[in-house]
């Protein structure tokens, strides 16, 4: 399973229909600036640093003053938990919004 198909999935475990791609995800909420995040809030990334093509996307888990988590496919690993203020994940951040629900 795929990232944006995780996301997919979960909304529809609580039977809220999202779009199924990222690129579409990432235009179905409000925007979010990364210090607002909240767990629910989606997260989305490029594929290298500095990168503005959306090829990611996750789901904050936690969010506090210190830390923002947040759960993703990986290709390699499966679903995880990362943190957001890892230089990897910094470094490809592109934008965050607040689904609508």
């Amino acid at each position: 399973m795929d990232c944006s198909g995780l996301l997919f999935m979960s909304f529809a475990a609580i039977n809220v229909t999202i779009p199924r791609s990222s690129n579409e995800q990432a235009l179905w909420g409000e925007p979010v600036k990364p210090q607002n995040l909240q767990p629910g809030d989606l997260v989305f990334f490029g594929g290298s640093p500095g990168s503005s093509t959306i090829t990611h996307v996750g789901l904050v888990t936690e969010a506090s003053d210190e830390s923002v988590h947040f759960i993703h496919a990986s290709s390699s690993l499966g679903v995880i938990e990362n943190a957001l203020e890892t230089d990897y994940y910094l470094s490809r951040f592109i934008k965050a919004v607040r689904p609508r629900l």
